[in-house]
């Protein structure tokens, strides 16, 4: 699953800490895949390094065909959102292009079978989300039952 994600204008090692900071909050990852950027090493260490063995997150960034461990992972997922937003117009600025990388993140980890595990990523990890339909139902619900709890607190704010 994808946990985390940034849009930015550059690679710089505080954006790398920035979005491991993220996967770090949602859940610890076990392994850490990301491509060969050497923006990646300050920021690793600065999030997940650990001196005892059982807390290491492993980090795989190897690239080539000799390595037993690979970032294919990555590359395919690159290739894969490249190839829908070559094509399309009207990314000309941040706010669409967010919207865009928020969608796909919600594509890739909830709709899309993945083609080596056959099923979405969600389903993988056990959650029971079946396609759009059912994530908009359910972030609908969820919206509403937050405006119900914004308006107590309100009224409570009032009262008092």
């Amino acid at each position: 699953m994808i946990v985390a994600h940034l849009l930015t204008e550059s690679r710089t090692s505080e954006d790398a800490r920035k979005v491991f900071q993220q996967a770090l909050e949602v859940q610890k990852p076990t392994t850490l895949y990301t491509d060969g950027s050497y923006a990646y090493d300050d920021a690793f260490n600065k999030v997940f390094y650990s001196r005892y063995k059982a807390d290491r997150v492993a980090w795989v960034r190897k690239v080539g065909i000799r390595a037993r461990k690979t970032n294919n992972v990555v590359e395919r997922l690159h290739g894969t959102l490249k190839d829908r937003t070559k094509p399309m117009r009207g990314l000309k600025n941040d706010k669409r292009a967010k919207s865009l990388l928020n969608g796909y993140v919600i594509n890739y980890n909830f709709c899309r079978k993945h083609q080596s595990i056959k099923m979405t990523p969600a389903e993988a990890a056990g959650i029971n989300v079946k396609g759009w339909k059912q994530l908009i139902e359910v972030a609908q619900a969820q919206k509403a039952e937050g405006k119900a709890e914004d308006k107590q607190a309100l009224e409570v704010v009032v009262k008092a």
